[in-house]
């Protein structure tokens, strides 16, 4: 109880139009920053945006969260969230963006 005592913050509800807001800006910094992108996106069928994945850990126990939109084309689907915990020695902190392309029929009927 301690440890998650130290590590905890204030917690806000994010709102889709939040949410859509960081999913563009993470898609027009991905087209623009990295070679191939618009390539990888074509044979997408769906993508998942994760923006800003927070991921912590002190002494034995660690956790990330991220809040996610999953886009067809250019519209929005559905909303996720994605959460995980870990135990095991760890210390710091670290924040990234996370692009998962579904690239099938299946996968796709799945989401």
């Amino acid at each position: 109880m301690l440890v998650f005592g130290l590590v905890a913050t204030v917690s806000y509800a994010t709102t889709k139009g939040e949410i859509n807001a960081r999913v563009k800006a993470v898609m027009d910094r991905f087209k623009k920053d990295v070679k191939g992108a618009n390539e990888y996106l074509k044979v997408a069928k769906g993508v998942l945006v994760i923006p800003n994945v927070t991921k912590a850990g002190l002494f034995i126990v660690g956790g990330q969260y991220g809040q996610s939109a999953f886009r067809v084309g250019s519209r929005t689907a559905g909303y996720y969230s994605l959460a995980a915990g870990s135990v095991g020695f760890q210390i710091g902190a670290e924040k990234y963006d996370l692009i998962i392309n579904s690239t099938t029929a299946m996968s796709l009927k799945k989401f």
